[in-house]
């Protein structure tokens, strides 16, 4: 919650041994001031705090019509990792999309913790022709400038080759 929060004193006991006696070491308790969030938030804000830099590239850009192009994103930064939210998915009525994975690798690095996730996005097109991938964009909050930020990858172009099959074309009235 916002307002005045403690972390309370923590605690870890070591055992002794033969030659030493046991130790106990504490810390001190940490009082912070949580604030909230500006207003002010970009509509694709869904809660990301921290610095990051976002990429996305398909594994090709020839493929047939309804063979699987794999849409790779990577979120990579500072901040809290584990918890990002999804990017906001939009390719359009040209493709079908399956559930994506996501990957975390995390690092602590100048008392930071950071590191990247990744999505794999499968994606079916069901249109031939020159087909984009609109790109997207990721908004977060940045502790440092104390300001919303918005990073965005660019469009990608993928040529779909062949004809849509007698099973997938709308039925004829």
């Amino acid at each position: 919650g916002v307002g005045e929060a403690t972390i309370d004193r923590a605690q870890l006991a070591i055992p002794g041994g033969f030659f030493d006696r046991g130790q106990v070491l504490q810390t001190q308790p940490v009082t912070l001031n949580v604030r909230p969030l500006p207003a002010g938030a970009p509509a694709d804000f869904q809660g990301a705090v921290g610095q990051f830099v976002m990429q996305a590239a398909a594994d090709k850009t020839e493929v047939e019509v309804n063979d699987t192009v794999n849409l790779n994103v990577g979120i990579a930064g500072f901040g809290t990792i584990e918890a990002l939210p999804s990017p906001v998915w939009n390719e359009g009525s040209a493709w079908r999309a399956f559930d994506s994975k996501a990957k975390t690798e995390t690092e602590v690095a100048d008392g930071k913790l950071g590191g990247t996730r990744t999505y794999e996005r499968v994606l079916l097109p069901t249109t031939p022709g020159e087909q984009t991938l609109p790109g997207l964009t990721y908004s977060f909050f940045n502790p440092t400038t104390e300001t919303y930020e918005t990073v965005t990858t660019d469009p990608i172009v993928v040529n779909v080759t062949g004809t849509v099959g007698a099973n997938q074309q709308a039925p004829v009235v």
